[in-house]
């Protein structure tokens, strides 16, 4: 009786241990899946540097980030407010791949990825997108360009346009929003008595634009009026500003080298500096 107990109690634990092994062995790794949920899958994620924020004619890159080996993107959008430009799988690092979108008119649109694994598993994901109307900050940047200067010199001076009269100061200079920028410009008539306009020119420098732009048959009311100023000061009597403001290699550095020698403001350099660099996320 004793050992029909034993083989008894050995048949048990033998049962038990070969179901433990085989439980063990269909355990989903990071390489694999289990029924028809996959570990990759789970763990795949999207994010955006702007918070899905992008600007009409801009563009947006969504990262896909995954912890096995993709096959293919497929992306769609939830209508014509965004443009989707491309969706690759990374050529150095399989792990990730990369969407890009472009705005098309003001609103809101949402993207719907669908991420193919190489184990034959798939994940949906999706990304909200807010479109934001910028077509005055795009004027300007368009026209900085056209007059000869870099993006990120562009940049620099913009963002120092958003500190003198705009929408950005000491409480939101690196964490503003493109809703901030759309609802905010700048004003070309702003003035205290001494100072006037976008870059708010004082003294002597205040009265040289008004007579240029009477010699050139242009408005000192007018934003492109003012530019074409500046571009005017930069190559002669600002030309050391200008010296400098080309040596820079960054829109940080940029926006600094303007609001030190041209802007002469005293302050607020390298808060404006951080303004041009979060300015460069949309740009």
């Amino acid at each position: 009786m004793r050992n029909t107990k034993n083989m008894i109690k050995k048949f048990f634990l033998t049962a038990a241990f070969c179901v433990m092994v085989t439980m063990l062995t269909f355990v989903p790794t990071k390489s694999g899946s289990f029924g028809s949920v996959s570990v990759l899958a789970a763990t795949t994620s999207v994010s955006t540097k702007t918070g899905g924020q992008l600007r009409t004619g801009g563009s947006l890159s969504v990262k896909v980030t995954g912890t096995g080996k993709i096959k293919s993107v497929k992306v769609s959008a939830s209508n014509d407010k965004v443009k989707v430009t491309s969706a690759k799988v990374n050529d150095k690092n399989k792990n990730n791949a990369t969407v890009k979108v472009k705005g098309v008119s003001k609103g809101s649109a949402t993207l719907t990825i669908k991420v193919n694994y190489k184990d034959g598993s798939s994940v949906t994901k999706q990304v909200s997108l807010q479109v934001y109307d910028l077509s005055k900050w795009n004027s300007v940047f368009k026209q900085l360009k056209k007059l000869g200067y870099t993006k990120n010199q562009a940049l620099g001076i913009m963002a120092n346009l958003m500190w003198e009269t705009g929408p950005v100061s000491s409480g939101n200079y690196s964490s503003f929003t493109l809703s901030t920028l759309a609802n905010g410009f700048i004003n070309p008539t702003a003035s205290n008595g001494r100072y006037y306009g976008i870059f708010q020119f004082a003294d002597g420098r205040k009265s040289n634009l008004m007579s240029w732009c009477k010699k050139h048959d242009l408005s000192p009311k007018k934003v492109s009026s003012q530019l074409r100023f500046m571009d005017y000061e930069l190559h002669n009597s600002e030309r050391s500003a200008y010296n400098k403001l080309k040596n820079t290699e960054s829109a940080y550095s940029a926006a600094y080298s303007f609001a030190a020698n041209y802007e002469r403001c005293g302050y607020a350099y390298s808060m404006r500096g951080e303004t041009a660099k979060r300015l460069d996320l949309f740009y």
